[in-house]
C-alpha cells in the first residue's frame, strides 16, 4: 500500500432514509450526491457511486480506501452499504474504514458553526422510547461509545448533570420540544471524510470478515 500525495476515498452513508455518497481528496470533500426521499438505497447507491466517480474523472483504481457508516441505523440501509463497501474493498485490495453515524452527525453540528457547548450528545431514533446515543467533546473525541438509551426525563437529567453544557442532536430528540431545534441534523457522507482520512493515516482499518454494522 502506498501513501500518495493525493489520497482519494469513497464514503457511503445509508443508515437512515438519506442515501449519501461522497468523494474525498485527502481530508477534503471534492464531490457528493445525496437523496433523502425514501429508503431506496438498493436502487440508488451504485448509481450514485458511478455518477460521482464519472463527474470527478476518477477510476475505481484511483481510490486508496473505502469508508462506510457502521450505524446505528436502518438494517436494510446499513446492510446494503456494508455489502457494497466490502466488495469494493476486497476487489480493489484497499482498506475499509468504518465511521459511526453518530460521529458523522456530531461533525455536521460543527459545520453549522455551533460552538457554545462542552459536549455533543448525538442521537438516533430506535423503537418506542429507546434511542441510541454517543457523546463527544468539542474536539469530537468520543467520550461515550454508541449505545442504547431509554429516553426518559430522569435519564436525560442525569446525563445533562454528568455532561454539563451539552447539545443534543439527531432524530432521537425530534419529539422533545426543548431540544428539537437540533433534531434535523443529518449524517451526510461528506462529514465522514476528515475522520476517515485520519484513521487511514493511522491505519485504523476494519476487518472485512468480522465487520458488522450496529443495526437498530
Amino acid at each position: 500500500m502506498q501513501y500518495n500525495q493525493d489520497t482519494y476515498s469513497l464514503h457511503i452513508e445509508t443508515s437512515t432514509t438519506l442515501c449519501s455518497v461522497a468523494l474525498g481528496k485527502n481530508a477534503d470533500c471534492i464531490g457528493s450526491i445525496d437523496a433523502d426521499d425514501g429508503e431506496y438505497h438498493s436502487e440508488k447507491l451504485h448509481l450514485f457511486v458511478n455518477e460521482l466517480m464519472k463527474r470527478n474523472h476518477l477510476k475505481f483504481q484511483d481510490l486508496s480506501f473505502i469508508a462506510v457508516s457502521n450505524g446505528p441505523g436502518s438494517y436494510t440501509g446499513l446492510r446494503i452499504a456494508a455489502a457494497a463497501a466490502k466488495t469494493f474493498s476486497y476487489a480493489l485490495n484497499i482498506p475499509l474504514i468504518t465511521i459511526s453515524t453518530l460521529h458523522t452527525q456530531a461533525y455536521a453540528l460543527l459545520d453549522k458553526g455551533v460552538n457554545n457547548f462542552q459536549y455533543i450528545i448525538s442521537t438516533m431514533q430506535a423503537r418506542g422510547s429507546k434511542i441510541y446515543i454517543a457523546i463527544y467533546d468539542a474536539q469530537l473525541k468520543e467520550i461515550v461509545s454508541p449505545q442504547a438509551f431509554i429516553l426518559a426525563e430522569e435519564n436525560i437529567q442525569k446525563l445533562n448533570a454528568n455532561y454539563p453544557k451539552s447539545i443534543w442532536i439527531g432524530s432521537g430528540i425530534k419529539n422533545i420540544a426543548e431540544y428539537a431545534h437540533f433534531a434535523d441534523i443529518k449524517p451526510f457522507s461528506k462529514y465522514m471524510i476528515k475522520e476517515s482520512y485520519q484513521r487511514y493515516i493511522s491505519k485504523q482499518f476494519a476487518d472485512l470478515v468480522y465487520f458488522e454494522p450496529m443495526y437498530i
